[in-house]
């Protein structure tokens, strides 16, 4: 049976791993850039002042990012998966 500190050491390790080949750096910059074009998004169905075009404009920004985070995420889930 492996001691309990065995299991930790090697959960540190595996994170560890993860976190050089993965940069939460970027990952964080993306979300708080998609966070401020939710806050941005109209509340109601009202058109904001900008108009329609700023709506299409931050709609086209918030799918790239959301589309960037699930890639990174399903990328460094394969990552982690392929380390059990």
């Amino acid at each position: 049976m492996i001691p309990e500190v065995e299991y930790w050491t090697q959960a540190a390790e595996a994170i560890r791993v993860v976190a050089n080949k993965f940069s939460i750096n970027t990952t964080a910059e993306t979300i708080g850039r998609v966070n401020r074009m939710i806050s941005a998004w109209p509340a109601d169905d009202t058109l904001p002042a900008e108009g329609f075009d700023a709506v299409r404009q931050t709609f086209k920004r918030l799918s790239n990012g959301l589309r960037e985070i699930e890639t990174y995420a399903v990328g460094e889930e394969k990552y982690v998966f392929a380390l059990e």
